[in-house]
């Protein structure tokens, strides 16, 4: 566990260190998922989770740019080309929620660069609940609110009759894609139902690694959301319906 998430690749920004944060990593935390690119644990107060980067993976390409592979070395190349876009994009994607999506993000914290300013390592327990110690001055990593799965949201309300609760989760989605437009920021990745999570009734965006700046086009992937929306409730259906058309006139109609 602990060669596959150390390490840094000197990609940019650090964020200031204050009490508050330091604070925040003076607990341990606990594995809790993994995705494409990072893995993520969760603090022991449960507020606040961990993400370090899949190193291992760059440390691989990296190995794999030092050999040839004769007549298939055009399609080495290929492939290396292709991860260090990934990898850099995803790097890029993560400066542009520290410097433009930082509520937006729940974003806390980031360390994308080598530093000497920690007193102490960090302890992690891994899916086995075997405890690490990692040296966070060598490490990237980011630290993100604790959200709720959108869907989980949404059906909590629901299940409980609350439809103020309901509408403001969807008034806060709604913002969080306007935010998004009027920064001139878009998401290759926007999936609600897996990229979206909420904070109290606050929407924010869980991942970190697909933003770039560009045209937006966020609101032409709320078809499968809304799908569902219609058929859990349809009063809050319409209430989406008119939030979208109230802000983006006709966008909302593919």
């Amino acid at each position: 566990m602990i060669y596959k998430i150390t390490g840094s690749n000197a990609h940019g920004p650090v964020s200031a260190l204050t009490p508050d944060i330091a604070s925040i990593l003076d607990q341990p935390f606990h594995f809790l998922s993994k995705g494409g690119q990072c893995y993520a644990f969760i603090s022991q107060d449960k507020t606040t989770v961990l993400k370090f980067f899949k190193q291992h993976h760059i440390r691989l390409w990296n190995w794999f740019n030092q050999i040839s592979l004769g007549p298939f070395d055009d399609k080495r190349k290929y492939l290396i080309q292709k991860h260090s876009y990934q990898s850099s994009f995803m790097f890029d994607s993560c400066k542009i929620a520290l410097e433009d999506l930082k509520e937006e993000t729940g974003l806390v914290y980031v360390h994308l660069n080598q530093t000497n300013i920690f007193k102490k390592k960090l302890i992690i327990y891994d899916n086995l609940k075997i405890a690490h110690q990692i040296d966070l001055d060598i490490t990237d990593f980011v630290l993100q609110k604790k959200a709720t799965s959108s869907y989980a949201t949404l059906k909590r309300h629901m299940r409980n009759k609350n439809l103020y609760g309901a509408k403001e989760c969807l008034d806060s989605l709604v913002s969080l894609i306007k935010e998004k437009q009027d920064k001139g920021i878009a998401d290759r990745d926007f999936n609600i139902r897996t990229n979206i999570g909420y904070v109290g009734n606050r929407a924010i965006e869980i991942d970190l690694g697909s933003f770039y700046k560009g045209p937006q086009l966020e609101t032409k992937k709320l078809e499968l959301f809304k799908e569902w929306l219609e058929d859990k409730s349809p009063e809050l259906y319409s209430y989406l319906n008119y939030k979208l058309e109230a802000i983006y006139g006709e966008v909302n109609k593919n």
